[in-house]
């Protein structure tokens, strides 16, 4: 068995054991339980943002739908031409449309004026008008207004002269330029 001196000298091995222990390896215990705990909370801070983002999930996809309705109905408010010739070319044919179908002659357009920025095309076009019922113009402004593409009335100017009336209107009507390509992707 142990004599006196080996289990002094075996008591003295293990307080210095429990104190080098106690040195050395509380500390690493206090930093891994310490890092230990910044998991946790960072677990169930990521948890909650997840249960967040599915609660969310039904609204984003509500807002998506809105968005891509709505830009829709926008691309249907605007010319598909990306040229200033064709987009005043399909302006005038869509306004003599209108125009006939209210009982309206034009007799005569300017040449149109047009400015392009950002990817987008506005063309001005003025045109010369003539009819014999007054009554008529309302009926050819409303469906102005209610174009597909649409169409804005920036002027319009109505006079008489004997039994007929003159005038002329200036409708704008608005493109993506060619620089710039209507793209919408839809992401899932």
């Amino acid at each position: 068995m142990l004599n006196s001196r080996e289990k002094k000298l075996l008591l003295i091995s293990a307080v210095i054991a429990l104190v080098f222990l106690a040195g050395r390896g509380l500390p690493l215990v206090q930093d891994w339980y310490a890092e230990r705990g910044q998991v946790i909370e960072q677990i169930a801070m990521d948890v909650a943002r997840e249960q967040q983002l599915l609660a969310d999930a039904e609204l984003w996809s509500q807002r998506r739908q809105e968005i891509e309705a709505r830009a829709q109905a926008m691309s249907s408010q605007v010319f598909q031409e990306t040229t200033v010739p064709l987009l005043s070319a399909s302006i005038q044919r869509l306004v003599r449309e209108h125009a006939s179908a209210s009982d309206i002659n034009i007799s005569g357009a300017s040449l149109a004026e047009s400015l392009a920025t950002e990817g987008w095309l506005l063309v001005q076009q003025e045109m010369s008008f003539s009819m014999s019922d007054q009554s008529n113009t309302l009926a050819f402004l409303e469906r102005l207004e209610n174009s597909q593409p649409y169409l804005a009335v920036s002027e319009f100017t109505m006079r008489r002269v004997r039994n007929q009336y003159t005038g002329s209107l200036t409708v704008v009507g608005f493109s993506r330029s060619g620089s710039a390509a209507p793209v919408l992707e839809a992401r899932r």
